[in-house]
């Protein structure tokens, strides 16, 4: 009887190399009430046999440990500041060529509004370093006088009708963002000089205007200013001279 048994109880042993499991090539055999050795294979579920582990759970799955997180974070972090890096340099880039742009228009349309009404000026006045009064003809045969002056506590320079550069009826602001020089003078300048180039000392003698001016603009999210230096000359062609 002992003979008898052991080729039966060969099939007992599962060929995949597990003890107490088998794969879905190898099923569990064993003798029904008749003694004839009967196929098992569809009495377990996922195709595995009795002690086998789900599947995605065999002992290669497993998670992710402490120290791979943590270099995942500090890579994502690594990558993400240089973006955002790049993108505040770009936005400081836009910002810095949005004032250029702006403060170059400002300033030539100032210098053409100035120009024009010193090249047809018939009369002239000093007030100061950066205060200067026009006398300009206008309709009618007439003349009307202007005047061009810089303020230190706005930083702006503009016109306004008459004699008066304190005056602020009918004001103008030409140029904003010119703020005293740094050696404390004004950030707008005019210089005279006679016919033949000279620096002028008299009102009666002047025939060339000269404006020098700085301007600068800077917004919170830029982080340097835009300055432009400008320095223009103007011939007063309708003023006679001595």
């Amino acid at each position: 009887m002992a003979s008898e048994a052991s080729p039966q109880t060969k099939d007992l042993k599962p060929r995949c190399g597990f003890e107490n499991l088998t794969c879905s090539q190898h099923v569990l055999r064993f003798k029904d009430s008749s003694g004839d050795p009967q196929d098992r294979g569809d009495a377990f579920p996922w195709g595995l046999r009795a002690g086998a582990p789900p599947p995605g759970r065999g002992r290669y799955a497993r998670g992710f440990s402490l120290v791979e997180v943590m270099i995942a974070a500090s890579l994502t972090g690594f990558v993400l500041w240089g973006v955002l890096t790049t993108n505040l340099q770009l936005l400081r880039s836009g910002v810095r060529i949005t004032q250029y742009a702006e403060m170059e228009a400002q300033v030539r349309r100032g210098l053409e509004q100035l120009g024009h009404d010193l090249k047809i000026a018939t009369g002239f006045r000093w007030n100061g370093a950066s205060d200067i009064t026009l006398t300009v003809p206008s309709s009618g045969g007439t003349t009307s006088q202007v005047t061009y002056a810089w303020t230190a506590t706005a930083g702006v320079f503009f016109l306004v009708p008459g004699a008066d550069s304190t005056a602020t009826a009918g004001r103008v602001n030409l140029i904003a963002g010119i703020p005293p020089l740094a050696n404390g003078n004004p950030g707008l300048a005019f210089a005279r000089f006679d016919r033949d180039g000279n620096a002028a000392t008299t009102d009666l003698a002047t025939k060339r205007v000269q404006v020098t001016l700085t301007a600068t603009r800077k917004a919170p999210t830029a982080a340097a200013s835009s300055q432009n230096l400008v320095s223009a000359t103007f011939t007063m062609r309708n003023k006679a001279v001595n």
